[in-house]
């Protein structure tokens, strides 16, 4: 096998043009193969990084009457849940909450969540470092702990260990560090927090069934997976994605397929000379497939630096909602895609070329001369095969990415009703210790506004509690009723979305 490889090489290096074309055709369906399977493999197939991923699940409250399907849950309901379920281990709850850490540095504005202290036993996850929290601290009056990702811990503390016990400051307030958690540890699992604090129920809101405010997880065998509510619609995407770059790859191993039997039809008068002094029909074919082999691994390593490039690049512009985006590289599992797929790759273009050279009619071959043809009616057939197959995969390519881009234009063409170009916002939240009285925060957005408006540059700031097409964090909706008609029941009260403005928000955005 060396010899023949070493014989190949030689054979590659007298026909450089051949050599780089296939090596080029190769990497470019490879790598955008593994690079697309890089997106699949982090979105849809790497399971939750909890201990028993598939027993995870959501829950959410509904309303038929009024086509809500899922809506977050009430605090009231939830503490329901938790005292009377029997199909759940256990429940936990948590809301996404905004903090703003002071005394290190420069201020910053972090991530957190809010969750029960019951919700480590939920996903089965310990920290890395120090412990959970306790129940006495996750009401009311508790000591104010914190649980910091291991991100933030490397980024603001060095990873040193002797965090434990330290305080840091968050919204004015002192929290003690308890622990750490693992570097695998998300959650939400769509969400890149810093750190996570006790879920704390206020007592004046459990009785407001309306006020529907958390999430809620738990243990059981027959509700809807948490890894698909996460995902979503995105599945479709991701899958539709993947299916057009295995068109790429297919394309390219059709095209190299027929480069190689062009290249076998030249070599014909050599290998019915080995054939004629004894070579047999397995050693033709190792002869045949050594050449095969070098130009996968030539095309392979390429394409896997492409791919590396083209995880790189689609981390940075893929969209922030994209679930679990933050979890795409080239790990154990691409780079095992990578080689098999390049395998696969090597024996559909490799495996046909190779068994052309050796069929018989060899006096035919020799008669031809030194440029004379193998196959015959045979490799026509292939070679038509072949086209047919590249041109088919092409076309259905073609279509549907030209359904794809007049859709997007479309898309782009459709006025959102506001102005979207040199427009800027910044989004932010207030500590709710300093800011607890609603005319405070008045106060300090209608400054806030002011000071933006004398900018230079600036020709119109307004602020609005949520964007436009925003994704939020909690629901920013209140029932209503309509005076002189019939007072509905409480679970069947219609719902209205608002947002709180500051004059200037509708004429800023046109």
């Amino acid at each position: 096998m060396l010899q023949d490889l070493r014989h190949a090489l030689r054979s590659l290096a007298r026909s450089p043009g051949f050599a780089a074309v296939t090596v080029l055709t190769l990497a470019l369906g490879i790598g955008v193969t593994t690079t697309m399977f890089s997106v699949v493999d982090a979105v849809l197939l790497e399971p939750l990084p909890y201990a028993e991923p598939d027993r995870v699940m959501t829950l959410w409250e509904s309303n038929p009457g009024l086509g809500i399907e899922q809506e977050q849950v009430a605090a009231g309901t939830f503490l329901d849940w938790k005292l009377r379920t029997r199909n759940f281990t256990e429940l936990a709850a948590y809301q996404n909450v905004g903090f703003v850490l002071t005394g290190l540095d420069e201020p910053a504005q972090l991530t957190g969540a809010a969750v029960s202290t019951s919700l480590f036993d939920v996903v089965g996850i310990q920290p890395a470092l120090g412990r959970a929290f306790t129940q006495a601290e996750g009401v009311s009056g508790g000591e104010r702990v914190v649980l910091l990702s291991a991100g933030f811990w490397q980024r603001r503390f060095g990873g040193n260990r002797d965090v434990l016990g330290i305080a840091i400051t968050l919204d004015g307030e002192p929290y003690t560090v308890v622990g750490v958690m693992p570097a695998s540890f998300q959650f939400p699992p769509d969400q890149d927090v810093d750190l996570w604090t006790p879920l704390i129920i206020p007592t004046q809101i459990i009785s407001v069934r309306a006020m529907r405010v958390y999430n809620v997880v738990g243990w059981t065998a027959n509700v809807t997976p948490a890894l698909d509510q996460i995902l979503g619609d995105a599945q479709t995407l991701v899958l539709l994605v993947m299916g057009a770059a295995t068109f790429v790859l297919l394309i390219g191993c059709a095209n190299v397929a027929n480069l190689l039997l062009a290249r076998a039809t030249r070599q014909g008068r050599e290998y019915a000379i080995r054939a004629t002094l004894g070579a047999g029909r397995a050693q033709l074919i190792r002869r045949s497939m050594a050449e095969s082999l070098l130009l996968v691994v030539g095309g392979g390593a390429m394409g896997l630096l492409l791919a590396l490039w083209g995880v790189t690049v689609l981390r940075g512009v893929l969209p922030g909602d994209v679930p679990r985006v933050g979890n795409i590289a080239v790990d154990g599992t691409v780079l095992l895609f990578a080689v098999a797929i390049s395998v696969v790759a090597g024996g559909m273009f490799g495996l046909a070329p190779a068994l052309q050279v050796v069929r018989p009619r060899l006096a035919a071959v020799l008669q031809t001369g030194a440029t004379g043809g193998v196959g015959g009616r045979h490799r026509k057939r292939l070679l038509g095969a072949l086209m047919s197959t590249e041109v088919a995969l092409a076309l259905m390519l073609l279509v549907s990415a030209t359904a794809l881009f007049r859709s997007w234009g479309k898309l782009l063409d459709v006025d959102p009703g506001f102005r979207t170009n040199d427009v800027v916002s910044v989004a932010l939240e207030l500590p709710e210790t300093q800011y607890q009285e609603q005319e405070k925060r008045r106060q300090f957005y209608n400054e806030l506004v002011d000071r933006a408006a004398a900018l230079p540059g600036v020709v119109s700031t307004g602020a609005v509690s949520a964007l436009p097409m925003s994704s939020l964090g909690i629901a920013f909706d209140l029932p209503f009723e309509i005076p002189g008609r019939d007072a509905p029941t409480p679970g069947e009260r219609p719902r209205a979305e608002y947002r709180a403005v500051i004059p200037g928000y509708f004429e800023t955005l046109g």
